[in-house]
């Protein structure tokens, strides 16, 4: 059961310091369908807090391919901190 939220766009700046935009697109796995319904009710939350972490990155690295895996897992964790482990199973 997938989630798909909408985009998140985000204002950064590369090491240059010139301006960039990154659209994230973000689909949440949910752990059955009571954790759907339930990610309504959090959906901000987790949103607010991936919003809040990618604020925080450098954005060559949010767009390095290599570090995809490693990005994915860390928001991951985010949300399964902000949502609930027994709600939110993977996020793509």
């Amino acid at each position: 059961i997938s989630v798909s939220w909408a985009p998140l766009v985000v204002d950064l700046r590369d090491e240059t310091g010139a301006p960039r935009h990154l659209k994230l697109v973000l689909a949440v796995e949910a752990t059955d369908e009571k954790a759907e319904k339930e990610m309504e009710a959090y959906g901000a939350r987790g949103r607010s807090a991936v919003l809040g972490f990618v604020r925080q990155q450098k954005f060559e690295f949010l767009v390095d391919a290599t570090k995809f895996e490693e990005l994915q897992e860390t928001l991951l964790e985010i949300l399964q901190e902000k949502i609930g482990e027994e709600r939110v199973r993977a996020v793509w």
